[in-house]
């Protein structure tokens, strides 16, 4: 990842992503050429150095029959950051569109795991993760007896045991502070405002409150 110093997460913004991403886009090589699958997963903090991450493919999917290096992309926050935003646009003209975000690449080595116990409790992990939002919540034993077992020969637990997480936060830090100011209250006025509150929270050091 391209990652220029002002552009680094701090921890902060790093573990917040690793605790509200949607699903990753799992990377990794297969018969020399990239192969990337788009995945929900669940990031265990408490398991390992680092965590391990834990996730499911259909059968057919031969990427989990790829043991080694992986990459996970897991993205935040992002949104078009208009140059009418900036009050330099109404001064000199010089600015340019781009666009904003907040990303994690997460590496480490992935393995296939072939075991009934794990993939149950994965399961129940990833949907009581997801469905915390729904006002009520599906789970597990919401099936008929025996239902989720069977689907188990249909698909493979993955497990990437993290080695090394890189986090980027591209917020408006390398603008001057009026037109981070202005990004934030363009994001404001768009009724983007986890943008803008993440966009606030970069520049905090210069904006103040």
């Amino acid at each position: 990842m391209y990652l220029p110093q002002h552009f680094v997460a701090d921890d902060e913004s790093v573990d917040h992503v690793l605790a509200t991403f949607g699903a990753v886009d799992l990377v990794t090589i297969v018969n020399n050429t990239p192969y990337v699958s788009v995945l929900p997963m669940v990031y265990h903090a408490d398991v390992g150095a680092k965590g391990v991450l834990r996730g499911h493919v259909a059968r057919a999917n031969s990427q989990w029959e790829h043991a080694g290096a992986a990459v996970e992309i897991m993205r935040g926050v992002d949104g078009y950051i208009t140059p009418s935003f900036y009050p330099s646009a109404a001064e000199h003209g010089k600015v340019v569109p781009t666009w904003s975000y907040a990303t994690l690449n997460v590496h480490g080595t992935l393995t296939a795991v072939h075991d009934d116990a794990w993939m149950e409790a994965h399961l129940r992990a990833l949907t009581e993760k997801y469905e915390a939002y729904e006002p009520e919540p599906w789970t597990v034993d919401d099936t008929p007896d025996g239902y989720v077992q069977q689907r188990f020969s249909q698909i493979v637990g993955i497990e990437i045991v993290v080695s090394h997480v890189y986090g980027k936060t591209k917020l408006s830090q390398n603008k001057p502070a009026k037109d981070a100011a202005g990004v934030i209250d363009g994001l404001l006025r768009r009724g983007d405002e986890p943008l803008a509150n993440a966009t606030k929270k970069a520049n905090a050091n210069r904006l103040g409150d």
